[in-house]
């Protein structure tokens, strides 16, 4: 079976600055993987290189079995770490926005979003923004779920939630979930 994410000895540099180094990484249909490093270690980085939103400086990279393109980036779905949310508009009209991008018709909203529906994105909690930009990226229903921190900034309660929901509302069809974050580690090896 072809894997859903190949990457071959990628490095990425910024002029002198060294950002990704001679990265390998394979992403098997139904995986969840998370990146591990520290602040500046080259996960988003590494992320946007996946996707094709940068080019490597050496190495090969392929998603679906072809090099990056917007074909392939119709069947992901992508939470960055900014959330990529419009703040002046209501949670249905960025859901909405964010299926037609992709030629979806918008999905029914979880329970706790039909709460906030008319609610402008800028004026609620972090907590709600990342499950509206989860949301969001799933409301055309991807193949491949790749989340940017997702975590960052919110508390344990709510990283839990985010979580369960996460995997709650993982269709059949999602291949492979990534979770760039510290928790990831600390969940695998705590177990819970």
């Amino acid at each position: 079976m072809t894997p859903l994410v190949e990457v071959r000895s990628v490095s990425k540099a910024f002029r002198d600055y060294v950002a990704v180094d001679s990265v390998n990484l394979t992403i098997e249909p139904g995986e969840v993987v998370g990146l591990l490093g520290a602040n500046g270690a080259g996960k988003t980085t590494l992320i946007k290189i996946i996707i094709g939103l940068l080019v490597p400086s050496s190495g090969s990279v392929s998603i679906f079995g072809s090099r990056p393109s917007r074909h392939s980036r119709r069947r992901l779905g992508y939470v960055p770490q900014n959330l990529g949310l419009y703040p002046d508009l209501t949670v249905s009209e960025n859901i909405e926005f964010a299926a037609r991008a992709f030629g979806s018709p918008p999905p029914p909203l979880d329970p706790s979003l039909q709460a906030v529906s008319d609610h402008l994105v800028g004026n609620l909690s972090l907590g709600f923004r990342k499950r509206v930009a989860f949301a969001a990226a799933m409301a055309h229903h991807p193949e491949l779920l790749i989340l940017d921190e997702p975590t960052s900034g919110v508390g344990p309660i709510g990283r839990a939630d985010l979580w369960k929901r996460s995997q709650k509302r993982r269709p059949r069809e999602l291949r492979s979930l990534s979770r760039p974050t510290t928790w990831t580690r600390l969940k695998n090896a705590t177990g819970s």
